[in-house]
This record gives structure tokens, C-alpha cells and sequence, in this order.
């Protein structure tokens, strides 16, 4: 059930969270809901993730929101 909102609410707040948390933004039959954290990983998913940090530059392995 979706909070009541009667105010302007700060987005990083619990009270944010609360109303995102009870958001539906897809049908709960779409996959992008599945949890996938169970399913098993491919042998090189290691070694595709190690490739990957390489090719990036180091300013840029972190991913930030907003740039200070």
C-alpha cells in the first residue's frame, strides 16, 4: 500500500524509501523482478568482470551519481 504523502518529502529519507518501496514499476510476472541472486554464475563470469575493470580507466571504476 502506497503512504500517504500530504508534503514535499526529502529524497533521501526513510519516508522516500517507503513510498519507492511500495511502487510497482513492473507487473510482478515481468522478469526484471526475478531474484536472480540464487541462480548459478558461468565458470568465466569471474574473468569477464576482471576484463572489464581493466578496460575501464581508474578514474572511472567507481560509478557515482554526482560528480563533486
Amino acid at each position: 500500500m502506497l503512504p500517504v504523502v500530504t508534503n514535499a518529502i526529502l529524497f533521501n529519507t526513510t519516508n522516500a524509501d517507503a513510498v519507492l518501496a511500495a511502487m510497482q514499476i513492473f507487473p510482478v510476472t515481468n522478469p526484471w523482478n526475478e531474484d536472480i541472486s540464487q541462480r548459478p554464475l558461468l565458470a568465466n563470469s569471474d574473468a569477464m568482470i576482471a576484463q572489464i575493470s581493466n578496460d575501464l580507466l581508474a578514474s572511472r571504476r567507481t560509478l557515482r551519481a554526482f560528480k563533486k
